[in-house]
């Protein structure tokens, strides 16, 4: 029974120690519903000489002398949304960029995109940003939490059906210090002190965990943050589910399931606000991404990766077919990995080496070539230029970003100015730093 117990701490410890490292940095971290809509692309960039292309080279990859990164702000973390990305400098400030139709980049202007970063004003020092489809938000130093942008479910203003917040607003009711900020989709959760779960938003699958006390349908919204889940180490999920990865070592997921994505061995469509246990899991989990899209993905603690939810344009293994997976899958052809991130119908890999290699969707270029106009089917494949990467990031909007060196680079679908290098439109399938 002590050898037991002994065992179950230093299992807990473990976890926490991987959920300290894992939230170092933010990750950003579907099927048949919201299929990617390749006619809103634009053609693709003009593949002749460009006296600076911005793709990171061996040379670029590393770190000033000076122990900066040679630049006035040095990039610490990133995260990506829809069609937009927001990144935090070592200045403790939040910029953004790319679509900012609800306001998600702070912009005045929702009509124009923010084409390439811009400061959010509003907050004070931050020390975490999370972005969901539309909307984003920042831990602040003093542990306050403000979002903005999409505020159809109240997740901003804690009103439903308020016209979008392109001015950060406090989020009240988060009573105890907040560990980290997890976004998916159009709902938000907060990891707080002690392991609680503490989600709001859209509920229209249970994917914040409550259910009608009626045992109807769950309440569509949850405007104000409410307790979801305990023991929670790290939290993710994918579009419309929620996932956190718990004291005890298991998975657990809640909320909408029709591709597998609650990672239980069935799929269906109706709402699941109890937490269920993902099964197959084949070693413990280092790191849970927060999706883009329908599927999720962990990387273990041995480096390899499993993902389940949805294979749509194969995202998650290149088998054609295989439309779901609902149970976690290893995804074959990479290995030694510390970070995966998760877009809209593609995957991401940091391999601990420092390069990305991706796989799934590439209509716009986000698996770094350029599109052959159908469901790529090829296995995981390094991305050229991203050597000494730190971080990776994937978003909806077909493109994926790096932090290396303390610089931010993108590539992939810039339709939205996504890209966030002062222009609009083209596919670039190499990585160019953003334009601050």
């Amino acid at each position: 029974m002590l050898g037991t117990q002994r065992q179950r701490r230093a299992n807990v410890a473990f976890l926490l120690l991987s959920s300290l490292v894992a939230m170092s940095a933010v990750r950003s971290l579907g099927a048949c519903a919201d299929p990617y809509d390749a006619k809103e692309r634009l053609p693709l960039a003009d593949a002749g000489p460009k006296k600076d292309t911005g793709v990171i080279t061996p040379a670029d990859s590393m770190v000033a002398s000076d122990g900066g990164c040679g630049e006035p702000v040095c990039m610490t973390q990133l995260a990506l949304g829809g069609s937009f990305g927001c990144a935090l400098g070592d200045d403790s400030v939040v910029r953004c960029w790319g679509d900012n139709d609800k306001g998600q980049t702070g912009a005045p202007d929702p009509a124009t995109p923010t084409q390439k970063p811009r400061v959010v004003g509003g907050l004070g020092q931050v020390k975490q940003v999370a972005t969901g489809t539309r909307h984003s938000c920042a831990l602040q130093v003093d542990g306050r939490v403000f979002c903005w942008g999409d505020d159809e479910h109240g997740l901003v203003s804690g009103t439903p059906g308020l016209a979008a917040h392109a001015v950060p607003v406090e989020i009240p009711g988060l009573l105890r210090p907040v560990e980290q900020l997890v976004a998916v989709s159009d709902h938000q959760c907060a990891i707080l002190m002690g392991g609680d779960l503490f989600c709001w938003g859209n509920n229209e699958y249970g994917q914040l965990g409550a259910a009608n006390i009626d045992s109807g349908p769950p309440v569509k919204s949850i405007p104000r943050p409410t307790r979801a889940l305990d023991n929670v180490v790290q939290a993710g999920g994918a579009e419309e589910t929620t996932c956190a990865l718990r004291t005890s070592g298991e998975v657990s997921c809640f909320g909408r399931n029709f591709s597998g994505q609650l990672g239980n061995g069935m799929s269906d469509t109706s709402a699941h606000p109890a937490a269920v246990s993902v099964t197959g899991l084949i070693s413990p989990v280092a790191q849970l991404t927060s999706s883009m899209g329908y599927h999720v993905g962990v990387t273990l603690t041995d480096g390899r990766v499993q993902a389940w939810g949805s294979n749509a344009r194969n995202a998650i293994v290149p088998t054609a077919g295989v439309f779901q997976l609902a149970t976690a899958t290893q995804v074959q052809g990479v290995s030694g990995v510390a970070e995966i991130a998760a877009g809209g119908y593609f995957t991401c890999a940091l391999a601990k080496a420092g390069k990305v290699s991706c796989w799934g969707d590439n209509s716009g270029g986000q698996v770094g070539f350029l599109p052959d106009g159908g469901a790529n089917t090829d296995p995981p494949k390094e991305v050229a230029g991203t050597e000494g990467a730190q971080h990776v990031a994937a978003g909806r909007g077909a493109f994926a970003c790096i932090v290396a060196a303390g610089k931010v680079l993108c590539w992939g679908a810039n339709d939205k100015g996504q890209l966030g290098r002062d222009s609009v439109g083209g596919i670039f399938p190499a990585p160019a730093r953003i334009a601050l």
